[in-house]
């Protein structure tokens, strides 16, 4: 059960992250004097979320055929905390 509230975290985590990665691209395409650091990093940020997202959906179709490592598993929900530890800051 508490893999289903990982799996269910990754994938939100990954749609924040998209979000945040479309914002600073358009941030850093519109602001004329921002830094180009700034479409890098809303580069980042969108292949990181495609990874999660890919690692979500693995996540979910595990359930049956047991592919993904418990350790795996443990590591994807220190992810996820970390995430949300460091959102709320």
């Amino acid at each position: 059960m508490a893999k289903l509230g990982i799996i269910a975290s990754v994938v939100q985590i990954a749609d924040v992250g998209l979000r945040l990665s479309i914002k600073l691209y358009t941030f850093g395409e519109i602001v004329s004097n921002a830094d180009r650091s700034v479409i890098s990093i809303s580069k980042d940020v969108s292949l990181t979320s495609s990874v999660l997202k890919e690692l979500g959906s693995l996540l979910d179709k595990d359930e049956s055929s047991r592919i993904v490592s418990e350790n795996a598993v443990q590591t994807a929900g220190k992810v996820v905390k970390e995430f949300w530890r460091f959102s709320k800051r």
